[in-house]
């Protein structure tokens, strides 16, 4: 019976899901319901919307702007909302041009008293008051919602324990793993889910020195490759060959040399292997190589294969 009762739980999201994403009629009625059943936690919900099954009936149309609107939705929505000191400010009605004080307040005391008006209605405006209408612009324009999840999830990752982004780190790359079940409709067009994932690590490594979110480089090219993420995949290889220098690993310049090489990014793609290698002769053959100097590359590789097999080391 426990199990019967959890399947129909289970095929009852499915169908609010669908229902949130294409009826924006319903989409206010059926939210608060999804909602209460989610948890207030932070971290449980994330896992709860990188989780590759939550979305499997939905995986062909671009499921960010909900997810958003489940994170927005553990703000707290009646708190009063302040303007910043900057905003705050009028412009000084002092200037060289008047002649006198009263002049001034005369010919600006309309304005003055509009912006003390304004001041005042929006010391009663709460987080609500903002989110409803922004969650309903993101439903509108999936390139608003991609940028809002590419700047929002490094923030809120950013408030979560090391284990608990390593777990959420796995869910990614575990999701982006199983892309090979996920429906392909929207991988011509941009952008896509993987582009929103990929490009939202990218930028929260950019911004933290520890508890990187790491992803399979492999994982990485099949994305980049298959649903139209090349730089935003390249930016993650990058930052995990540079994270991995002097030494990176083979895999990690393999990878980042393919998407290269597939871009025609010759300059980067020489520049790569030229880092990585540790002859002289093999980075004088790459710089020959980047510029077509085959001959001469030719003969710097010839050189760096005479030196190995004196020396008895094998690669180089």
């Amino acid at each position: 019976e426990k199990e019967t009762t959890v399947k129909e739980k289970e095929q009852l999201l499915d169908s609010m899901l669908i229902g949130l994403m294409k009826m924006p009629k319903l989409r206010n009625k059926i939210f608060p319901i999804l909602e209460k059943e989610l948890s207030g936690q932070l971290f449980s919900r994330l896992s709860f919307l990188l989780t590759t099954s939550t979305w499997e009936e939905i995986s062909h149309i671009f499921w960010i702007q909900p997810a958003l609107s489940f994170i927005f939705a553990l703000s707290p929505a009646e708190s009063l909302v302040s303007l910043t000191t900057k905003s705050g400010r009028i412009v000084e009605l002092r200037t060289q041009k008047c002649k006198s004080v009263k002049l001034v307040t005369k010919k600006y005391e309309d304005i003055i008293g509009k912006h003390k008006q304004f001041l005042k209605e929006t010391m009663a405006v709460t987080v609500s008051s903002f989110l409803k209408p922004f969650i309903n612009m993101l439903h509108k324009d999936t390139f608003v919602a991609h940028q809002v999840w590419s700047h929002v999830f490094p923030k809120v990752v950013s408030f979560l324990t090391s284990p608990e982004k390593k777990v959420i780190g796995n869910k990614i790359e575990k999701m982006l793993g199983d892309s090979k079940a996920w429906e392909r409709e929207r991988q011509a067009s941009r952008p896509t889910v993987f582009q929103s994932l990929i490009e939202s690590i990218a930028l929260y490594n950019k911004k933290t020195s520890s508890s990187k979110i790491t992803i399979a480089s492999p994982i990485i090219t099949y994305c980049a490759k298959n649903f139209n993420c090349w730089y935003e995949g390249i930016n993650v290889l990058e930052d995990l060959f540079v994270d991995q220098l002097p030494a990176p690993s083979n895999e990690v310049v393999e990878e980042l040399a393919f998407l290269l090489s597939t871009l025609n990014e010759k300059d980067m793609y020489y520049s790569i292997l030229e880092e990585h290698a540790e002859g002289t002769c093999s980075k004088t053959a790459f710089v020959f190589e980047k510029f077509m100097i085959w001959q001469k590359a030719q003969h710097a590789i010839t050189e760096q294969i005479r030196l190995n097999s004196e020396s008895g080391v094998s690669n180089a």
